[in-house]
């Protein structure tokens, strides 16, 4: 339950993806529950990073300052995340594979669409960083898993929380599918 409550929750990434990627707000908008296939469209305003920064991870130059995002969720198991940037389009596919009651497995998948044959050599050339960019996001999403979401039902719901309260509520009626 813990891992699909991080995956609907596009509010963690301001505080658990603060580093690298600088976010300071982020805004949702157009969130549609369709079944097992919820939608939503989010922007997320990221403030500048220092050259020290860019210095050790250059992928950070090719991050737009504004991040488009446009979700799509395949209840249970897969998350999709849609960026276009100046640079192309950034396909991001999140899959979990539940191994046990307490240990699930996450796959993450990362293509790009590069606008034209120099964004394609910049990606190339900026290949590393970027996969060293998505192993900090799992290991980030992994530490908040142990500390952000509590085991009990929480008392009181916070701002934006809803496609959260709707991951749960297909879980549960999930669950209660005879097969």
């Amino acid at each position: 339950m813990k891992c699909l409550k991080i995956n609907y929750d596009f509010n963690h990434a301001i505080a658990t993806h603060r580093e690298p990627f600088k976010f300071d707000r982020i805004k949702v908008d157009n969130y549609q529950e369709n079944g097992f296939y919820p939608t939503l469209h989010q922007t997320a305003i990221r403030v500048n990073n220092s050259w020290q920064e860019i210095i050790n991870n250059p992928a950070l130059l090719v991050a737009p300052r504004t991040l488009d995002n446009h979700f799509e969720y395949s209840f249970p198991s897969t998350s999709s995340l849609i960026t276009p940037t100046a640079f192309g389009e950034l396909a991001q596919f999140f899959i979990l594979y539940p191994e046990t009651e307490r240990s699930t497995r996450t796959f993450v998948l990362l293509y790009i669409k590069p606008k034209n044959k120099f964004s394609h050599f910049l990606f190339l050339l900026l290949k590393s960083y970027w996969l060293k960019s998505y192993d900090l996001v799992v290991e980030q999403d992994a530490h908040a898993l142990k500390t952000l979401y509590p085991e009990q039902k929480p008392k009181i719901r916070l701002p934006r929380e809803e496609i959260m309260f709707y991951a749960e509520k297909l879980y549960r009626e999930w669950n209660g599918i005879q097969f």
